[in-house]
């Protein structure tokens, strides 16, 4: 008898373990994440709304003040809020590593990117179309998300070039 198939007698989903996950984000509506067609639920609101402003700047990296900048707009930066994007950016991490897919995020000192060709995303796929198709973007980009609207521009744009 092989290993393979005594693995495969003690754990049938060993082989699974170790292939790539299909990583789908949803930006056009509202912002979601489907891995292996599954909708990815996160234990923190914020450390999802963080993916969505990595995902928003297209692998461009932000500091821990960019991120707080963003994602709690109205307050100073300080130690607490340091601590707080900390706490999210950790969150983050645990909720990708429990699906595999850690990977994704570039983690560098001070600085957090995402790893552009680790996943598929329909305004990443929008933007190289040419020319565009008109019925995947529908005026709306993240709509759960107020700073979001800095971005909608430029699909609006593109939507209007391809009429």
């Amino acid at each position: 008898r092989s290993i393979a198939a005594m693995l495969d007698a003690m754990v049938p989903a060993w082989r699974e373990t170790g292939s790539a996950k299909h990583v789908r984000v949803k930006t056009f509506g509202h912002f979601d994440i489907y891995v292996n067609g599954r909708l990815l639920y996160f234990e923190r609101e914020k450390a999802k709304e963080l993916f969505a402003l990595l995902v928003d700047r297209c692998g461009a990296a932000l500091t821990t003040e960019q991120i707080a900048s963003v994602l709690w707009e109205s307050k100073n930066y300080n130690t607490s809020l340091k601590n707080a994007v900390t706490k999210v950016v950790a969150s983050l991490r645990n909720t990708l590593k429990a699906e595999g897919i850690e990977d994704i995020l570039i983690k560098r000192w001070n600085h957090l990117a995402v790893d552009t060709k680790k996943f598929e995303c329909d305004a990443y796929e929008y933007e190289k179309q040419v020319p565009r198709d008109r019925s995947s973007f529908r005026g709306e980009y993240m709509t759960n998300y107020s700073w979001a609207e800095y971005s909608i521009g430029r699909y609006i744009r593109m939507d209007e070039e391809a009429k």
